[in-house]
């Protein structure tokens, strides 16, 4: 009887190791938007997203959940946090600048629709109205509107990776230029947190956190 117990309990666990074996593998999709999602046998999984105007990537833990894996990324620092607010004339300002607090390398590109490489900038002010295009003249890595009103919150976008959300910073009183420091190393990081990744024999289906692109990869055979 014993015996029979301890059988039984190696075949759920074998069972159990070929129900996570049949998820690992290399899934891709091809074309206007190449993608490829890696889920490995110890349980990490890596993403790469790469398209017209579109880049991002991922890396953390996968787990099975009803109907396919969850993903969850490791922990990165955040893109953007509050370096200094301070007063600073008749203009509302907001500077991107580097986490040590030196000005960003190179110049944005005239291109760019934000004006500012794909780093956008926004001001909320206390009766909801919303600024959102400033005037970029003043520097290259900055933005200004004209002050007035009470203002409410600051908010900054990365258009260079539409897989992450705003961040809002609130504003403080009497302050009105805030440096924003940029953490370029995060710039293209996807926080998946546990976000349930569709999966069926030979494919999985992927809805990207924000931007909420669908996505069917296959799985790669060999």
């Amino acid at each position: 009887m014993k015996a029979l117990m301890v059988s039984l309990a190696l075949l759920g666990m074998a069972g159990i190791a070929q129900a996570a074996e049949s998820v690992v593998g290399v899934y891709k999709q091809g074309g206007y938007v190449a993608t490829k999602l890696e889920l490995k046998a110890d349980h990490r999984f890596s993403f790469e997203i790469l398209g017209s105007g579109i880049k991002g990537e991922a890396s953390g833990l996968w787990e099975k959940a009803d109907g396919g894996v969850t993903l969850t990324t490791d922990p990165f620092p955040p893109t953007f946090r509050l370096l200094e607010a301070k007063a600073d004339g008749d203009h509302w300002v907001v500077e991107f600048v580097q986490p040590d607090g030196q000005p960003l390398p190179g110049k944005p590109s005239p291109r760019s629709s934000l004006g500012m490489s794909g780093l956008g900038a926004a001001l909320i002010h206390n009766n909801g109205q919303v600024l959102t295009m400033g005037n970029g003249d003043i520097g290259p890595w900055q933005v200004s509107w004209q002050r007035e009103g009470v203002l409410k919150q600051v908010v900054v976008a990365n258009a260079l990776n539409v897989f992450q959300a705003p961040t809002f910073i609130p504003a403080q009183p009497g302050l009105s230029r805030y440096r924003i420091a940029v953490d370029i190393a995060s710039a293209y990081k996807i926080p998946f947190n546990k976000s349930l990744v569709s999966v069926s024999p030979g494919s999985v289906e992927l809805v990207t956190p924000e931007s909420g692109y669908k996505l069917n990869l296959s799985k790669e055979t060999d």
